[in-house]
């Protein structure tokens, strides 16, 4: 089956690493509270069968205990406030509950186990279900599964160092609201893999339209290609960003206005997309054929 220009990886260590690429900058801890990453919340898909990293923030030397599916686990922040606790394997299942302690107490609930897809790439990947409502209607309204999960990484942009958290957001259940947010390729993948293996299945959505292959390489990776390595120095000057940003805006604002003045249809006594329009003298085309 062809999924597009989209990448869909089962690879753990994805699971671990996808968030470095477009995360935002983490303040220092500065209290003794245990905090965790957003994509450790409630509702998780934890990937079956292989041993999980849970991971977060505290004091250094901060004491740290979680409590999970019977068994206690322990680790002590370092000298950063960084902590890492791994799990022992589980098979696909769930709901379970898992209590991290600190300085404070942390419940994350509705944890399932299945399998875990990181599914990035470009405007075939980023496409939502919303834009689909006319394709698919009956698809979204009777969507319930609250074994298919979706965790959408938020769109945001550091060229200088590699982030540690993303803007706020949440592991979303498949259900007939929800589901207009998820990627459409995804969706559908993650249908198709539940009605094949029957375990919980998860998706991480990493996808920016328009995007080049070269913007997700690591810059220790680009170091192979020099062309493009000098391009993502470029982005690491704020000025150069804020006058590339500030020229593309000053084009998407031109576009508008040539477009509002030119459209012979949104200034006649009655506008064309009006309902009550009469086109009954319009011209007869066949189709496909050049508009000219």
């Amino acid at each position: 089956m062809n999924y597009h220009k989209g990448y869909c990886m089962n690879k753990v260590k994805l699971f671990l690493s996808a968030l470095c690429c477009f995360a935002i900058c983490c303040v220092r801890v500065i209290n003794a509270d245990v905090r965790l990453p957003k994509i450790i919340s409630d509702g998780m898909i934890l990937q079956r069968n292989t041993n999980v990293k849970i991971w977060g923030w505290a004091d250094a030397g901060e004491k740290i205990s979680i409590n999970f599916s019977g068994k206690i686990y322990s680790a002590v922040a370092d000298t950063s406030g960084k902590w890492i606790i791994t799990l022992e394997k589980s098979e696909a299942g769930g709901p379970y509950k898992m209590e991290i302690n600190g300085n404070n107490k942390i419940i994350i609930n509705d944890i399932l186990f299945g399998d875990v897809w990181f599914c990035s790439g470009q405007s075939n990947m980023e496409t939502l279900m919303s834009r689909l409502e006319d394709i698919f209607p009956q698809e979204i309204a009777t969507s319930t599964n609250p074994l298919i999960r979706e965790f959408a990484v938020p769109r945001s942009y550091d060229f200088n160092s590699p982030q540690e958290d993303v803007p706020f957001t949440k592991w979303e259940s498949a259900n007939s609201q929800s589901i207009k947010n998820f990627s459409a390729v995804a969706y559908f993948f993650a249908r198709e893999l539940y009605e094949k293996y029957k375990v919980p299945i998860g998706i991480l959505r990493s996808a920016v339209g328009g995007s080049p292959a070269e913007a997700w390489i690591s810059e220790d990776a680009l170091k192979e290609f020099p062309h493009y390595l000098q391009i993502a120095e470029k982005y690491k000057d704020d000025s150069f960003v804020k006058k590339i940003t500030g020229e593309d805006k000053i084009k998407l604002d031109t576009w508008y206005e040539n477009l509002w003045k030119e459209d012979k249809g949104l200034h006649e006594e009655k506008t064309w997309h009006d309902v009550t329009y009469d086109a009954s003298d319009w011209k007869i085309m066949n189709l496909p054929a050049f508009w000219e």
